[in-house]
């Protein structure tokens, strides 16, 4: 019983990671649209490359722990600032015209948060660990001595 529940666990965790690797990358393909007509034409064969070029990546690193740390720091520090560039973005007549009228409390609780995420980054050690991985210790010596 204990093998068939192993199995079924494995199968469901499977296809989790598949429906995850292919969404992420046809989104990120769908990017990629605007650079060339062609992308849009043979969307298969990029979608497959793609995954296939990320594959060969990552395998070249070798240090799967390191790339999803690395990875996620990066996401922390870009969806905040995409957030805040979007509702500063909001705020222009030249970008969304002058129809439209965006709350004014929306940028104030945008900084609220960001300045929020900001401490907790600091005060997490996060990037103490995204320093310690992305610049080499010749350059900062001990990562320790990193103050936010």
């Amino acid at each position: 019983m204990l093998r068939y529940k192993r199995q079924m666990f494995s199968v469901v965790l499977l296809a989790a990671t598949l429906s995850s690797v292919i969404g992420a990358t046809c989104t990120s393909v769908s990017f990629m649209y605007l650079l060339h007509p062609a992308i849009r034409t043979h969307n298969q064969q990029v979608v497959i490359t793609f995954i296939a070029c990320s594959t060969l990546i990552y395998s070249l690193i070798g240090q799967p722990v390191k790339v999803l740390i690395v990875a996620g720091a990066l996401n922390a520090l870009v969806l905040p600032l995409a957030l805040g560039g979007i509702l500063w973005a909001a705020k222009k007549p030249n970008i969304v015209g002058n129809e439209y009228w965006h709350p004014h409390w929306m940028p104030v609780a945008t900084a609220v948060a960001l300045l929020s995420h900001s401490m907790h980054c600091c005060n997490s050690g996060n990037h103490k660990v995204l320093m310690a991985l992305l610049i080499p210790r010749k350059l900062v010596g001990d990562v320790r001595v990193c103050r936010c």
